[in-house]
Parts: C-alpha cells; structure tokens; sequence
C-alpha cells in the first residue's frame, strides 16, 4: 500500500472520529487504521512522520502543547527542563524507544492562549 501524508492524516482522524462515537481499540477499523499507520511509519521513518503529521507546527515547543493517550486521558510530560524543545523533537526522543505515539496533540497559540490547532499521530 502507498499512501500519501494527507492521505494518513485523514485516516487518522476518522480513527479519532471512530474512536469519538464509541469504536474500541480492538474493533476491526480502529486496528485496520493502525496497521496502515505502522506501515507507513516503518515506510518513512518516525522523525519523517512526525514531521509530515505535525507539520509547520511541530516546530512550537512543548511547553504550549498537551499530548494525550487514545482513551482521552493526557499524557504527563518530563521535558527535562527543555520546555523550549519542539514537538516533533520531543515526541521523536520520548517515544521512539518506548514504541508508543501519542495519538493527538494540542498545539496552543504562544500568543492567544484561547486558538488551539489539533493534530493526530
């Protein structure tokens, strides 16, 4: 299978929609959905997947964005006092030897608090 950037990030969020209405992990879509992603994460590499996810975004550093686990639950982040660290950077070094992503990211404008971007990994 080849799959474009754009093309797995609208898989992604129709996991999130699936996942939204009450799909369980284990159901049939929702691990069709991960085996594409794993696929396509093992095609082109974590570094190069965060940063075709996340975009100009992934650039923002870590301490104006909230990372959260698949069930909702938000993740508790150790930035090792390198709050100045990008996204991509973090996520990449933090989870690439733990093996499991985040699956969304809230990305909050540095100057208005309120504006939120969300992206999904």
């Amino acid at each position: 299978m080849n799959f474009k950037p754009d093309e797995i990030k609208n898989i992604l969020v129709n996991k999130a929609y699936c996942l939204g209405i009450g799909f369980s992990a284990h159901d049939t879509i929702i691990r069709t959905f991960d085996e594409i992603r794993e696929q396509y994460i093992n095609a082109v590499g974590l570094r190069t997947y965060l940063r075709e996810m996340l975009g100009e975004l992934g650039h923002t550093p870590i301490k104006y964005c909230t990372l959260y686990h698949e069930d909702g639950h938000r993740l508790s982040l150790q930035p090792s006092g390198n709050y100045r660290q990008s996204v991509h950077r973090f996520i990449a070094n933090q989870f690439q030897l733990k093996g499991k992503l985040p699956f969304k990211v809230e990305i909050h404008n540095q100057s208005q608090v309120n504006q939120v971007a969300i992206c999904y990994l």
